[in-house]
């Protein structure tokens, strides 16, 4: 059986940071979407995801809407 863990996220670095550390030893992958950051969050999740194969980022611009859809 594989895990799969799924995080929505916008102009949240440091607590995306600690999240997907914490997740990384529970999970098979690790997969974050973003609502279009200005944080920092972009390019530090793209270099991330070059030395860790386990997480994936995808960057789909909403805003606020992205985050209110997370449960639909």
């Amino acid at each position: 059986m594989r895990i799969h863990a799924c995080l929505a996220a916008q102009n949240a670095l440091s607590d995306l940071v600690v999240n997907v550390r914490q997740m990384l030893p529970l999970v098979d992958t690790v997969t974050v979407v973003d609502g279009g950051s200005i944080d920092g969050t972009i390019p530090l999740m793209r270099n991330w995801t070059r030395v860790e194969p386990r997480l994936r980022y995808f960057i789909r611009p909403g805003g606020e809407d992205l985050l209110a859809r997370r449960n639909c």
